[in-house]
């Protein structure tokens, strides 16, 4: 048996450079999970000329495909293997497309479709969204209904998927995403500057601009801290404009790879994010680097805080998100608490370790023929 799959763009269409972002990450370490097994994956792409290759071990094979479409690519790994044999896996529910493999799983990374307008009154634009959203809902229904397995980053999917249907034939296993535990480092809570960190990328549904309301007001209340914006995107530069000359603040980029060594510099982690968001790889990384955490209560970040436990969770407001500055600003011992309680929820359900055994468990659940 055989592990295939589908995603359209995991290196660049020459075959020569990963392409960077979050699924190509979950790929390669689903490749590396397969590879410690001794289970073969392959992984098919869209490419500007055919190529067969390996990249640090994971075999890729590009197919040139007319105007991109996934259901050719289907097919070319169809013909490639035994459809009655070996496991696909969809690598996004986006790309799920009828196919004759018996053993199908399908990812589901998070719901992407929540990102709504706060403050803002407008009837005719709430029945155009309802519209718009039934035309979602049935796209979507239409194609979880070509795969039979889906493996989800959070529950907040499968809540919303029981409000849409009447009778769920599908398999759903939550397997949330992960991070690498290093060893605790307590922060120095005597320190006369707290360093405060927003790293994402840059673009208003990830809570630029509560972000830049909400930290505003603090540097005029406080002058003892030190606040680090790392990332890149279409808000990089009006964020610089904003803060031109405050010298509390630093911006700067980052490899994936640095992100527990960045964090763990820092006090207090920031994830404000409005909307789009699964099991946040920016909140694990945070607290598995022993900051203290705010996060809103969007997506997958439900499944993650429990507020006043492990961290603190607000609506997405900047009001509230400065009221939350504020008090962990203040209060030290709560800081500490925070920040230990959140390295101990990643280390028992947020690990790597942890990440792969349910993988593992999945796999042989739908190549065993259970599902």
């Amino acid at each position: 048996m055989k592990i295939r799959i589908i995603f359209g763009n995991f290196l660049t269409s020459d075959g020569k450079e990963y392409v960077i972002g979050g699924i190509e990450t979950y790929i390669k370490n689903l490749c590396y999970l397969t590879m410690k097994h001794q289970m073969e994956a392959i992984v098919y792409q869209f490419a500007d000329k055919d190529f067969h290759i390996k990249k640090d071990g994971i075999e890729v094979k590009g197919k040139w495909c007319a105007k991109n479409k996934i259901s050719k690519l289907v097919e070319f790994a169809e013909d490639d293997g035994d459809v009655n044999v070996d496991l696909l896996i969809f690598a996004t529910d986006y790309d799920i497309v009828n196919t004759a493999y018996k053993k199908v799983i399908g990812i589901q990374h998070g719901v992407s479709w929540d990102i709504v307008t706060y403050g803002v009154d407008n009837r005719i634009g709430n029945f155009i969204h309802i519209l718009k959203d039934i035309v979602r809902i049935a796209v979507k229904l239409r194609r979880y209904s070509l795969c039979k397995n889906l493996v989800c980053v959070d529950y907040n999917f499968i809540n919303w998927y029981r409000t849409k249907v009447q009778y769920i034939s599908n398999r759903f296993y939550v397997v949330p995403n992960f991070t690498q535990i290093p060893d605790f480092t307590k922060k120095d809570a005597d320190s006369d500057v707290v360093k405060i960190i927003f790293a994402r990328r840059l673009v208003e549904y990830r809570g630029t601009k509560l972000f830049a309301d909400a930290l505003e007001r603090i540097l005029e209340k406080r002058e003892n801290i030190a606040v680090t914006i790392a990332g890149d995107g279409p808000d990089k530069a009006w964020l610089e404009e904003k803060f031109k000359g405050c010298t509390s603040i630093s911006f700067t980029n980052y490899n994936s790879d640095d992100s527990i060594k960045i964090h763990k510099q820092h006090d207090i982690a920031i994830v404000p994010t409005i909307g789009s968001e699964g099991t946040s790889l920016s909140l694990l990384e945070a607290m598995a680097s022993g900051c203290a955490v705010i996060a809103t209560n969007i997506g997958g970040m439900t499944n993650i805080i429990l507020d006043g436990f492990n961290g603190l969770m607000i609506d997405p407001d900047a009001d509230e998100l400065y009221e939350a500055m504020i008090k962990l600003l203040t209060e030290t011992d709560l800081r500490k608490k925070l920040a230990a309680n959140a390295y101990i929820t990643v280390k028992e359900s947020f690990s790597h370790e942890k990440w792969e055994e349910n993988w593992l468990k999945v796999i042989r659940k739908v190549t065993d023929g259970k599902r």
